[in-house]
């Protein structure tokens, strides 16, 4: 049976469906770097993690979460640290570091030799490591790095989750010099992954904002022209209600076949994260009224009470803060702006956003015509919003965002 949960990643019983999207990755992987597009709360992450579980075609995944990263110097600790404690590959990584030559890994030598194998033996490496090479080469140390991974001859998977996130805090830590730098990961990055020296190694990036975006800002969009995209979407109509008969039955929620429907008609893009939402609200209803069935009033008086409600704010309060984390201050303003208007009026033609974004940057040089359509394409590729085929005019991409979006941000003064 399912494992109902929300917020942790979806590993094991709790991970539903997604194989096509698993064998896709693996077929693509035997000819292919990748980047894993998907919008925040899509199952990107629970994906990585089954292909590290379940490693196929003799493969080791590697793993490893940048979210909290923001230099080179960061990335390469984290690549090591995974390296070393890995079960599989670990022993060889660390036998083959030893033979390499040059004082440039000395202090990794010397740290691997101290290692353990417990989790605080695995930190203490870290926080070595990452105390040493804050005045260190890191592009040194990440090509001989590179070279014992090409020499134990294993074959790799390594997955950097959330890189974006490490380039956009990257830049934001720059002091004014710093875009060189990035400049300078980014594309040492693709020299290993077009190398055909380590071609016992595969790359995926993964990103739950628009990878485009942030590259855009440093000029550097073609340091990742060689990766082939994989999106990862909503479920289909079918595969949802499955899923969330699943999740009733998981926690006994006695539910009617129009109480499916009423469910799957609010959620409206069948993203796996609301769904749980929505049933873990409903599973506390049931107890709490003792109801024998639910039925599609209780799905939307649980709906409006509790999903949109004060105790699920936080699960939807990161699309709003996020604008803040990945926008420059005159983008996130105008976007703000537009999105507040969005969520009151439902659809809005392109040309009166327009109309908004420019009194919004009156005065700056980002008032121009592109900075509008490069805006609207990033909140297009962030799940925000969507144009309507066929028109000029635009909304927000699922109900439950915009009703979330009008109930604590769509006031206007």
């Amino acid at each position: 049976m399912i494992q109902p949960i929300v917020g942790p990643v979806a590993t094991g019983e709790a991970f539903f469906d997604r194989k096509y999207e698993v064998d896709l990755i693996w077929k693509k992987l035997e000819t292919s770097n990748l980047y894993i597009a998907a919008p925040r709360r899509f199952g990107k992450t629970s994906i990585f993690k089954m292909l590290e579980d379940n490693p196929r075609n003799d493969f080791t995944v590697l793993y490893l979460d940048l979210e909290g990263h923001s230099t080179p110097a960061d990335f390469i600790v984290a690549l090591t640290a995974k390296l070393v404690e890995d079960s599989t590959i670990g022993n060889k990584f660390k036998t083959f570091i030893r033979k390499l030559p040059g004082s440039a890994i000395k202090t990794l030598k010397k740290h691997i030799e101290e290692v353990g194998a417990s989790v605080d033996g695995i930190s203490d490496f870290k926080i070595k490591l990452r105390n040493e090479f804050d005045t260190a080469d890191w592009k040194q140390i990440g090509d001989n790095l590179m070279l014992a991974v090409k020499g134990i001859k294993e074959k790799i998977v390594i997955i950097l989750d959330e890189f974006p996130i490490l380039i956009k805090r990257m830049h934001s830590c720059d002091s004014g010099n710093n875009s060189s730098e990035i400049e300078l990961f980014l594309y040492w990055l693709r020299s290993l992954r077009m190398s055909k020296e380590f071609n016992n190694v595969k790359f995926i990036i993964g990103g739950s904002i628009g990878i485009e975006h942030v590259l855009s800002i440093t000029n550097s969009v073609a340091s990742i022209n060689d990766l082939e995209k994989v999106q990862i979407g909503a479920f289909d109509r079918e595969t949802a209600e499955e899923f969330i008969k699943l999740l009733f039955d998981a926690r006994k929620i006695p539910y009617s076949e129009k109480a499916i429907a009423k469910s799957l008609e609010l959620i409206d893009i069948y993203i796996p994260y609301f769904i749980q939402i929505l049933a873990s609200a409903l599973e506390q209803e049931v107890h709490k009224k003792k109801l024998s069935e639910i039925g599609p009033s209780d799905v939307e008086e649980t709906y409006d009470k509790y999903v949109l409600g004060i105790e699920c704010k936080t699960y939807f309060e990161h699309y709003h803060q996020r604008l803040g984390m990945i926008y420059e201050e005159h983008e996130r303003k105008a976007a703000s702006e537009m999105l507040k208007h969005l969520s009151i009026n439902a659809e809005m033609e392109r040309k009166d956003l327009y109309t908004i974004f420019l009194r919004e940057t009156e005065g700056i040089k980002h008032n121009t015509e592109e900075c509008f359509s490069s805006l609207m394409g990033d909140l297009e590729n962030d799940f925000y919003i969507e144009c309507i085929p066929g028109t000029n005019r635009c909304r927000f991409k699922t109900r439950v965002l915009r009703d979330f979006w009008k109930k604590y941000y769509g006031f206007l003064s």
